[in-house]
């Protein structure tokens, strides 16, 4: 069923901003966490599902967890159906402060990695469905590309507006309304983030305390993400972290959706030279729709409210083949 956004959600703003504030219902989660080979932990959101029903993993964007307004939306629907639940967080993202100066980037898929394996093997036989928001999305397009054996773990996967080159979204974000509606939420958290690293790490605080001053994402990925995770700085942190190269990889039956209106999230972050020759993903572009947003039009699953996560909730069952 195609996305005909309502007439005051065809603007990419709106669309995005609306969408933000619909939150849904949240999930009854339980956290869990994990205890990473590295020293490290990440934090796991669950609910349970009814015996034998599909296991849905959610990854959310950048600075965000379970309680993002996306998340609980999906959670929410897939949980009304009897699904089982998880939301894995980016290390740091679940409201305590992780353990080394590293936390996490587009390209890092170690903790995925981990637990996808994990849940597989401790329910081989029940399907594992993944979805990825943003940079979330990047993350799973990394993953799904760059690991041989990923279709005997996964049954099926979904990318939401993801950033699949990393460039053309971190330079749209720091441009005009973008850097003050939006580059400013995610800095004022990121920043933050910088400040606690200072005091955590003696011998990083002359890096996380200019970090902590950054004017931009692009900037503060000079300063702290690229450095901090093994890259040169911004530019190959970019160049080297995006999961565009990856897709053409992919043996999961996948779909990614993005909004040709989407505010930071441009065409040029996923180029349709990105999928010739993956045979098994499907790019599904729409007109409008704004970032993560899809507001409004009812569902297409289950009478849910929303179009997206009907959308995505459909995709998943026809990918997977669920009966």
């Amino acid at each position: 069923m195609p996305y005909h956004a309502p007439l005051l959600a065809r603007i990419g703003h709106v669309n995005t901003i609306r969408a933000h504030f619909n939150r849904g219902l949240r999930p009854a989660y339980v956290r869990e966490r994990i205890e990473t080979a590295d020293g490290d932990f990440f934090d796991v959101d669950r609910v349970a599902g009814r015996p034998g029903a599909p296991r849905l993993v959610g990854l959310h964007g950048l600075e965000g967890s379970s309680e993002s307004a996306y998340m609980q939306r999906l959670m929410g629907t897939a949980n009304q159906l009897g699904w089982e639940l998880t939301v894995i967080h980016a290390r740091g993202c679940s409201g305590a402060d992780n353990r080394l100066a590293s936390s996490y980037h587009a390209g890092f898929i170690g903790d995925v990695d981990a637990f996808l394996r994990a849940e597989k093997a401790r329910a081989p036989t029940l399907p594992l469905l993944a979805v990825g928001y943003s940079l979330g999305g990047s993350q799973l397009g990394n993953w799904l590309g760059r690991t041989p054996d990923a279709h005997h773990i996964v049954s099926a996967a979904v990318l939401v507006s993801p950033p699949l080159r990393l460039a053309p979204g971190a330079d749209a974000i720091c441009t005009g309304h973008n850097r003050h509606v939006y580059g400013r939420r995610f800095l004022r958290s990121l920043r933050a983030k910088a400040l606690q690293k200072a005091q955590a790490w003696p011998e990083h605080r002359g890096r996380a305390l200019a970090a902590a001053r950054a004017r931009s994402i692009r900037h503060y990925d000079e300063l702290w993400t690229g450095p901090m995770h093994g890259f040169l700085g911004a530019e190959d942190y970019y160049a080297r972290a995006g999961s565009a190269p990856y897709i053409r990889h992919i043996r999961v039956p996948t779909r990614v959706l993005h909004a040709i209106d989407d505010p930071f999230i441009p065409v040029a972050a996923v180029p349709d030279d990105a999928f010739i020759g993956a045979q098994h993903v499907e790019l599904v572009r729409t007109r409008h729709g704004g970032h993560v947003g899809f507001h409004g039009q009812r569902g297409v699953t289950h009478g849910t409210r929303n179009w997206l996560e009907g959308w995505i909730l459909r995709a998943l069952h026809d990918l997977a083949g669920l009966a």
